[in-house]
């Protein structure tokens, strides 16, 4: 896939990069420090230290990100994740949130403090163990994209519209759903329409929460971007200099955005595992490291790149590290990559993606967004790349991201489908899916995207579907 023409650079470029016939795409190498990285010697604590750093990150993005009340991610996400890590007691320790050093410190029995940090657009980061300091220096970005009081989608002012769905059998549908426990956030869209919100107490329109895996798609769609106007090739080897004398050097940008890279990353399975050095999938949520060199050092062997599928975090996490440095090789400032290339795009004005100690973007999973925020990043996949009657991305990369790949007929470019028949939905949703009950799907045969948002760690696609075949019944009675 080569989406290069000229004409494309200087449709979707954003106008901090210079678009010019005459200037070639700047070349690229992504390498790495040598910053500790787990498993090892520098990562050898017990899990409830690591439940007191994770409990430390989440309520400081909520206080400090989402400007909520932590009780409520102290009742769920922090004691329900927190009953996987042995010893871990969050009612027995000592919680310290500093507004004026913007900081969250967990002290846990028989174990070292451990504190998150508030750092401007960069959300709230772990800091080492051991530390105090963040190892890059926090930056605030300025927002360019369209005003908030502009219409929807790409602003916040909600108008009737064209959509016939019947409003009372859509509003009695997500009230049933917003009983559940642990869900806050529901959005529909229909015929590009917002035609339904509803959200839990505390929780409302432009009120962020943790999107987790839903960053993946957001990854996606800033790649698709820099794909677009030539920056990247996803048929070129990877840039990456650690890869080049070995068999990681087939490895492609196709192969990491299709998790089809054959990377052997550590992957276990269950809650217990969750704080667990040696999870090397997961454990980038729960301590502070360099994610990038630890996601460039993961082994190749699993199978032979573009052969097969496997969901690992090494793929995102490169794949966002190298879109990254090709944004600020032609010309991006720093930390403004997903900002200039998704957020200000798609009017996603509620949006972060959080980052490690490093400045690393963590798009796998550390991504703070609404629901309707979730909504945009589904519709302009539906309507061919367009969202408001502006291009955003090529039709090309707007469908390439959820169609089938080579590895797996049922995941595209960090999206998944339905085409394997999985999910109990119709076979032509796609979905930016989140762990723990984040979802959006679009459905083109019923011109409607569904967002979710909460904390349902149990149940938590079984309940989507339920709710999307609700939806979706609504829509297919319309008259």
């Amino acid at each position: 896939m080569k989406i290069s023409p000229l004409f494309l650079a200087c449709l979707f470029a954003p106008a901090l990069i210079a678009c010019s016939g005459s200037e070639a795409p700047a070349e690229i190498m992504l390498e790495v420090g040598d910053n500790p990285t787990p498993p090892g010697d520098d990562f050898v604590a017990r899990p409830a230290e690591y439940a007191s750093a994770w409990a430390a990150k989440e309520l400081c993005s909520r206080v400090f990100v989402a400007g909520g009340d932590p009780q409520d991610t102290i009742d769920r996400e922090v004691n329900l994740v927190g009953l996987a890590a042995d010893g871990f007691n969050f009612r027995s320790a000592e919680v310290d949130i500093d507004q004026g050093a913007q900081t969250v410190t967990v002290s846990h029995p028989g174990e070292p403090p451990r504190q998150a940090v508030y750092a401007l657009s960069q959300g709230c980061v772990i800091l080492p163990r051991g530390t105090d300091a963040l190892g890059f220096e926090p930056v605030s970005i300025e927002w360019r994209g369209p005003a908030a009081d502009d219409p929807w989608p790409l602003g916040e002012t909600v108008t009737p519209g064209v959509s016939p769905i019947g409003r009372d059998a859509l509003d009695a549908a997500m009230e049933r759903h917003m009983d559940r426990p642990g869900l806050r956030a529901i959005v529909v869209v229909h015929q590009g329409e917002l035609v339904g919100e509803t959200y839990a107490p505390g929780y409302g329109a432009m009120v962020p929460q943790r999107g987790w895996s839903t960053g993946k798609s957001v990854a996606a769609t800033a790649i698709g971007r820099l794909v677009d106007r030539g920056y990247l090739n996803l048929d070129d080897p990877a840039p990456v200099a650690a890869w080049a004398d070995d068999e990681r050097s087939q490895i492609t940008l196709r192969h990491l955005v299709n998790m089809s890279s054959g990377l052997n990353q550590q992957f276990l399975d269950g809650f217990t595992s969750f704080f667990a050095p040696s999870n090397e999938h997961a454990f980038v949520y729960v301590e502070g490291f360099d994610t990038v060199a630890d996601a460039v050092e993961v082994p190749p062997g699993m199978f032979s790149p573009g052969t097969d599928y496997a969901y690992r975090n090494a793929n995102p996490l490169t794949a966002t590290a190298i879109g990254r440095l090709a944004f600020e090789a032609n010309g991006g400032e720093p930390f403004a990559f997903i900002a200039r290339e998704v957020f200000e795009p798609l009017g996603m004005r509620s949006s972060l993606v959080e980052t490690d100690p490093y400045g690393n973007f963590i798009t796998s999973g550390a991504f703070y967004t609404t629901a309707r925020d979730l909504a945009r990043l589904a519709l302009v996949h539906l309507n061919g790349g367009v969202l408001g009657g502006t291009p955003v991305l090529s039709q090309e990369w707007a469908e390439f991201a959820y169609a089938p790949s080579e590895g797996f007929i049922g995941y595209g470019a960090f999206w998944r489908n339905n085409l394997d028949d999985r999910f109990n939905m119709p076979t032509d949703a796609f979905f930016a899916n989140g762990g723990f009950g984040q979802k959006s799907v679009a459905i083109p045969s019923r011109e409607l995207v569904i967002a979710q948002m909460g904390f349902d760690p149990l149940t938590d696609f079984e309940n989507f579907e339920l709710l999307v075949n609700e939806v979706v019944a609504v829509v297919d009675a319309i008259d």
